[in-house]
């Protein structure tokens, strides 16, 4: 919208942005994304967008390659279409991959991302296969959030609590353990004065 624009104007020219993050719903769907990239373009900020890649087609990935883009972070919840579909609700899955190999064709940074629930936590091996097919190397594990159509499901997504040991059962890794907020906050210590947001964990 034309008040939406104008916000973004406002705060650009008075706000020096290290990037901007467009979510959802999903943004591709608003009529004025362009718009709005394009003004994130002319602002020379880059842009972080959280899609379903399903309305990504061949012509939109193109179009998306133009622009500065830290990535496009798209979520895939299982390896079968039925299952991912049951839990995003509606009918995604081969848009949506098909949506990941227009944008890996024109060059558009990927960022993988899988929702962990009760329902695919035993595929979660299985799940970062298919994104290695894909040719997708950078994958984050999700934790589940209780919010629009997972809203409703809770009881049979919500996963329970296990153990690092019974956590490695389903997820490969060389080194798997509880990591603390201090020591989170410790890991991730950059230069001098830089802070972190944790709202997520506390």
């Amino acid at each position: 919208s034309a008040e939406l624009l104008a916000l973004l104007e406002r705060a650009l020219g008075e706000v020096e942005f290290d990037h901007i993050t467009l979510t959802g719903g999903e943004p591709l769907a608003r009529a004025d994304f362009f718009a709005v990239m394009e003004l994130l373009k002319r602002h020379d900020t880059d842009a972080f967008v959280i899609s379903n890649g399903g309305l990504i087609s061949d012509e939109i990935a193109a179009k998306l390659a133009g622009y500065s883009l830290r990535g496009i972070q798209v979520t895939l919840n299982s390896t079968r279409a039925e299952e991912h579909d049951a839990v995003v609700g509606g009918a995604h899955f081969e848009a949506t991959i098909a949506g990941i190999r227009a944008l890996r064709a024109h060059g558009v940074p990927v960022v993988g991302s899988i929702v962990v629930t009760r329902k695919n936590a035993d595929q979660v091996g299985d799940i970062l296969d298919l994104w290695r097919s894909l040719e997708v190397e950078t994958v984050a594990l999700s934790r589940f959030s209780p919010a629009g159509y997972a809203a409703a499901h809770v009881a049979e997504l919500l996963p329970s609590r296990h153990t690092p040991a019974e956590v490695a059962r389903y997820v490969p890794a060389d080194t798997l353990a509880h990591l603390s907020l201090a020591g989170l906050m410790q890991a991730v210590r950059g230069e001098s004065g830089v802070t972190y947001c944790t709202s997520c964990f506390t």
